[in-house]
């Protein structure tokens, strides 16, 4: 977050809606947002919902930053996402930012006398990332068969 701000882009994080302490964003409203402004574009991430979630919510928003286009997340992405290939864009970029190819091979590779769903716990665990942006990460750089990660997205996602 530091090194982001160090270059202009202001980082908000907080629970509270408006004035009132009571009136809070529930995670399924809303993980975060991002205002484009070409001097000091500001990301606001929610303080709902586990840290994974927050930081994927950061690293996604950041992508909006540095494509310029302001954008909107929720933790169920299948509402943004439906029909819009540039949120799951973002997506992929947040799971490159967090899960750097070269490193997330060596990860996999070195992990495998595990079986696919222990394999993708550890390293979730490992990267602080939830399951699915591992196996869909595992799935992109093709170290997991399109069956096999859409079957566990789907465990995954309930």
């Amino acid at each position: 977050m530091h090194q982001s701000e160090r270059v202009g882009i202001l980082i908000v994080s907080s629970s509270i809606l408006g004035n009132n302490a009571r009136r809070r964003f529930t995670e399924e409203a809303l993980s975060g947002f991002m205002l484009i402004d070409r001097f000091a574009p500001v990301v606001f991430v929610t303080t709902q919902g586990t840290a994974t979630r927050r930081l994927f919510t950061l690293a996604h928003e950041l992508a909006h930053v540095w494509l310029g286009e302001t954008g909107i997340s929720t933790v169920n992405d299948a509402l943004v996402v439906e029909g819009h290939e540039i949120e799951r864009a973002y997506n992929r970029i947040a799971a490159a930012f967090l899960l750097p190819a070269q490193l997330f091979r060596q990860r996999w590779i070195a992990e495998a006398g595990l079986v696919p769903p222990l394999r993708i716990e550890k390293l979730a665990r490992g990267w602080k990332v939830r399951r699915a942006a591992v196996a869909r990460r595992a799935r992109e750089l093709g170290l997991l068969p399109e069956d096999v990660a859409c079957e566990l997205l789907e465990q995954f996602d309930r």
